[in-house]
């Protein structure tokens, strides 16, 4: 253990990181990783072989109904929490709670009038779903906040164990409903209830853990945690555009088709993303000055490292889809080509230090260019070429922004 002590010292001198802190905590994030890859592949591969492709498709569409209108319960409070836990401010947390569950309201008042619409068009079945959509937006999003809590705490290890745990639960309860039902409807309402249920017997765990009694409120964390929301919602809006125009377009089958192509590359997606979860409490508590000096060097570094990993899903993607996958076999390209918008994920360590420095102005610059270019490219690129149409949308939209991210953050080096 000394020897791997020593080893982690030893290398920090060529990447200026704490890597003592990075291998305590990001072993037990990427270790859930793994397993969460695992339970991902495994409901994966129940969706896609008991599922008809038009079923799995619809339920896609479903899921991204509701990550539309969760927009409204302020997504962006959660890395507000997590720089005012990391500067001692717990309590804050239940004032970030209850801004999101209000807010969240406003999207039940859509998925009401959603439900109408399919009610007036004749289509109960959906307009049924849509009412489920509306009831559970204010409480599903609104106690996820508890992962922002211990990530503000630095507790890597119950932050891994509760995801894990709330994953394995919900997967276990919605692959049941696929195998014993293989209705839309039971398979859906599975999944809004597992999932509300598990975020708040963790959001409970969490502030026993870490108690919030007398501990100040940082009340500039939930102005800040709108003014967040408010920037990235149009972003997060457009990020789901594609499954939209993809279902009106071309039908469910094809949304299948383009969720299968990103289910293994967004997995590595998330494990690129803890090294952002990581960074933001100790960003929290380091100076502009010394962020300006190191973080490009971490980019470069993490950028290095995800070549390896795209290069090889790529050599065995075909294996995986041929022997687990055989009804999306057609997918294979699609998928190669989505890996490689793992390779703009580390770009996000640029953009934490606009968070960390409450730059807003720099923020809305790069979460307003964002989705008017995403926009634009999916309204050419996906009705004439369908799915890779979409996907190649999605990777031109990471390469523009990651360039615009990088010299505003040269800009302000720079300075």
């Amino acid at each position: 253990m000394n020897r791997v002590r020593q080893i982690l010292k030893w290398s920090e001198q060529y990447t200026k990181t704490d890597m003592t802190y990075l291998a305590k905590g990001g072993s037990w994030l990427f270790g859930s990783q793994i397993i969460n890859f695992a339970l991902a592949f495994t409901q994966l591969w129940i969706f896609a072989n008991l599922l008809p492709k038009e079923v799995y498709g619809q339920y896609r569409f479903l899921l991204t109904a509701l990550s539309i209108l969760s927009i409204t319960a302020l997504p962006g409070m959660g890395i507000a929490l997590t720089r005012a836990v990391a500067n001692q401010s717990h309590q804050t947390i239940w004032s970030a709670l209850k801004a999101r569950m209000r807010w969240g309201l406003i999207g039940t008042v859509i998925g009401l009038l959603g439900a109408g619409y399919y009610l007036i068009a004749g289509d109960t079945t959906l307009s049924l779903l849509f009412l489920a959509l509306a009831i559970f937006i204010p409480l599903l999003d609104s106690a996820a906040i508890y992962s922002d809590y211990l990530n503000g705490h630095k507790d890597f290890k119950r932050m891994a164990l509760y995801h894990t745990g709330q994953r394995i639960f919900s997967v276990t309860a919605v692959s049941l409903a696929v195998i014993y039902s293989g209705s839309l409807t039971t398979i859906l309402i599975t999944y809004l209830v597992s999932m509300s249920l598990s975020f708040w017997v963790c959001l409970w765990r969490s502030t026993r853990t870490y108690p919030t009694i007398d501990t100040p409120v940082d009340t500039d964390a939930i102005p800040y945690g709108k003014k967040l929301s408010l920037l990235s919602a149009l972003r997060t809006g457009v990020t789901h555009l594609d499954k939209i125009i993809l279902w009106y377009l071309a039908g469910p089958i094809q949304v299948a088709q383009l969720v299968i192509a990103y289910a293994l590359p967004n997995e590595m997606l998330a494990a690129a993303n803890h090294i952002s979860k990581l960074a933001l409490p100790k960003l929290s508590t380091r100076t502009p000055a010394e962020l300006r000096k190191t973080l490009l060097r971490k980019v470069l570094i993490v950028t290095a490292t995800m070549i390896i990993f795209v290069g090889i899903y790529s050599l065995l993607a075909p294996v995986l889809f041929t022997v687990l996958l055989p009804q999306y076999t057609d997918t294979i390209f699609f998928s190669q080509i989505a890996s490689l918008l793992v390779l703009v994920a580390p770009i996000t360590l640029l953009t934490q230090y606009f968070y960390v420095t409450a730059n807003t102005k720099t923020l809305f610059i790069i979460q307003s260019i964002e989705p008017i270019v995403l926009v634009i490219l999916y309204l050419i690129l996906i009705p004439l070429f369908g799915v890779i149409g979409a996907i190649t949308a999605s990777l031109v939209r990471h390469i523009f922004t990651g360039a615009i991210v990088t010299i505003l953050f040269l800009r302000d080096r720079g300075k």
